[in-house]
C-alpha cells in the first residue's frame, strides 16, 4: 500500500471525510454519493438509499440465492450494509484503500445487524488478494473515478468475477464531445479538488470494458435523476467556494488549496457548473463476464 499511486485519494478521504459528512448530511444512508430521485422517493435520505438499491438491481441480485458481491471502493459501508439487509442470504465484501473507513464500516454493520454477511477489508481494487472467479458480481459506486489506472481496475474486476457475473459502475463521466481548452482548464481545477486523477467518457469506458473481455455492455444516463442532489450541493457549496476565494486573495502566494478544507468543499460549485455546461454527466455501466 505504501507505493500505491492512489495514496493521494487515501489522504483526501482521511482529511476531508468528516467535513463532507457534516456538509452533505446523508447520515442515515452513511454516504456522500448522489441520490437517485424517482417517483416514490420523498426525501434526500430516501434518494441515497434508492441509489444503493438500484446498484443491487443492476447487479441482478435475487433474494433466493446466496450471492457473494464485491463493493469496490466501499467507503464507510453504506451501500453494502443496506444491500446486506435487503439480501440477507448474500454476502457483501467491501474494500477500500482508506484505512480509517474500515472501523466506521464495521461499526455501521454492527449497528445494522449485518455483521454475519458483510466484511470490510483494506485492499486496492486494482490489485486485490482474492482468487480468480470468486465473486458473483462487483460494483463501484462513485469510486471508479479514483482509479489511477482504470484499465488495471477493469482487468482485476474481470479476474475476480465469475463467468456470467456482472460488473456495475455508477459514477460521473465526461461527455463524449471533445472539450474546449477552457473546459479542459476548468475540469483540471475541479478534478484534484475531488481527488480524481482523471475522468473518462461512457463511450471510452465501454470500449475499455470490451477490450478486456466484458460483453453485453449497457450504459444509462441518470443525470436527470440526480438533479435534486446537484441542486443541494449548489445551495451549500457557494459559502465554502467564496471563503476559499477570499483566503486566496488575502494570503496570495502563501495560500495552499491542498491544505484548505473550504477549497475542497467549495469545488462542488465548479462541478455543478461543469454539469450545467454539459461537460460532465452521471451514468451507469453494466458489463457481463462471458460464460464461455
Amino acid at each position: 500500500m505504501g507505493d500505491n499511486p492512489e495514496s493521494g485519494v487515501e489522504d483526501f478521504y482521511e482529511r476531508h471525510w468528516p467535513h463532507f459528512v457534516k456538509w452533505w448530511q446523508g447520515d442515515d444512508a452513511h454516504a456522500i454519493h448522489f441520490g437517485m430521485h424517482v417517483k416514490g422517493v420523498h426525501s434526500f435520505d430516501e434518494s441515497l438509499h434508492y441509489m444503493n438499491y438500484y446498484a443491487g438491481k443492476l447487479l441482478g441480485i435475487s433474494e433466493d440465492k446466496s450471492w457473494v458481491i464485491l463493493d469496490a471502493g466501499c467507503g464507510v459501508g453504506g451501500p453494502s450494509t443496506q444491500l446486506a439487509k435487503l439480501f440477507p442470504k448474500s454476502t457483501f465484501i467491501g474494500i477500500t484503500i482508506t484505512r480509517n473507513q474500515i472501523p466506521l464500516a464495521q461499526e455501521l454493520a454492527r449497528r445494522e445487524g449485518v455483521t454475519n454477511n458483510t466484511q470490510f477489508l483494506l485492499q486496492n481494487y486494482r490489485h486485490t488478494e482474492f482468487p480468480d472467479n470468486y465473486f458473483d458480481g462487483a460494483f463501484a459506486q462513485e469510486s471508479h473515478n479514483y482509479a489511477q489506472n482504470k484499465e488495471e481496475m477493469i482487468r482485476e474486476m474481470y479476474r475476480v468475477i465469475k463467468p456470467g457475473g456482472r460488473f456495475v459502475i455508477l459514477d460521473g463521466f465526461i461527455r463524449d464531445e471533445p472539450l474546449t481548452s477552457l473546459s479542459r482548464k476548468v475540469l483540471d481545477i475541479w478534478r484534484p479538488a475531488r481527488g480524481f486523477p482523471d475522468l473518462i467518457s461512457l463511450k471510452d469506458l465501454k470500449t475499455l470494458l470490451e477490450k478486456n473481455g466484458f460483453e453485453d455492455v449497457v450504459v444509462e444516463d441518470l443525470t436527470k435523476t440526480i438533479l435534486p442532489s446537484v441542486a443541494r450541493s449548489t445551495c451549500l457549496g457557494p459559502y465554502f467556494f467564496t471563503a476559499s476565494v477570499i483566503k486566496r486573495l488575502l494570503l496570495g502566494k502563501k495560500y495552499r488549496p491542498e491544505n484548505d478544507d473550504y477549497f475542497y468543499m467549495g469545488a462542488v460549485v465548479i462541478g455543478d457548473m461543469l454539469g450545467l455546461a454539459k461537460i460532465i454527466h452521471f451514468g451507469t455501466v453494466v458489463a457481463v463476464k462471458p460464460k464461455h
